[in-house]
């Protein structure tokens, strides 16, 4: 029998990063924009699928965008390292602002500061390392309001496995019941913390379908002030 969580003012907050702190999908479609690549095209899911195909779609390192780029340049434009090294670039500084300019819109800045005040927050997310260090540049450069992210990269699998769960919550150093975990996804973030005793909203803030069969839903993500006031 799986443990339960009994509602009740936690110690840690951990929230997943993209698609619950940002719109990150649509972020990633235009700053694919930005370098002249459409993100629907079949040249750019065939360099997205080659590398998958290959590294494993659970792997951390098949998410790595620099491959990608490698793979469709070698494919459909005049390869040199230095096109996939500027398409990298001109992509990296796009996406950087806009989550920057996303952040801002959505009045991240306040909601964070209040929330830290009263929590200890931190990212658990899948993800390779240098992206995500580029998107919280983009939200929270000087670690204001998070204490730590965990990437998947840096443990080797990525969510729903327990293992970064596991390593998590031993940064937190404090018992799983006192953790709740906020995410986008019911199958990486909302089962896997539920299984192991922690408490879990689900946020469809971004989500193209404004529902979910979970028992506690997010419809934005400044509700959680609602929940623990």
């Amino acid at each position: 029998m799986k443990p339960t969580w009994t509602p009740t003012r936690p110690q840690w907050i951990f929230f997943d990063l993209d698609d619950t702190l940002v719109n990150s999908s649509a972020a990633y479609t235009r700053a694919l924009a930005e370098v002249g690549i459409d993100s629907k095209s079949p040249e750019w899911a065939h360099a997205r699928f080659t590398v998958k195909d290959l590294l494993g779609d659970q792997s951390p390192a098949a998410r790595n965008r620099l491959l990608y780029f490698k793979i469709f340049t070698e494919a459909h434009v005049q390869f040199s390292p230095d096109a996939v090294l500027k398409l990298m670039k001109t992509y990296e500084e796009a996406l950087y602002q806009d989550l920057k300019e996303q952040w801002q819109s959505l009045s991240r800045n306040h909601l964070f500061f209040e929330l830290s005040q009263k929590f200890n927050l931190g990212i658990i997310t899948n993800e390779n390392t240098r992206t995500q260090l580029i998107k919280m540049s983009a939200l929270d450069p000087n670690s204001q309001y998070f204490k730590f992210i965990l990437t998947s990269e840096e443990v080797g699998v990525e969510k729903p496995h327990p293992k970064i769960f596991t390593l998590a919550l031993s940064r937190a150093k404090v018992p799983t019941s006192k953790c709740v975990m906020i995410g986008d996804s019911i199958e990486n973030d909302i089962v896997p913390t539920e299984q192991i005793g922690m408490g879990a909203f689900h946020t469809i803030e971004f989500l193209d379908q404004k529902t979910s069969s979970c028992l506690r839903v997010l419809q934005s993500l400044e509700e959680i002030l609602n929940h623990f006031p």
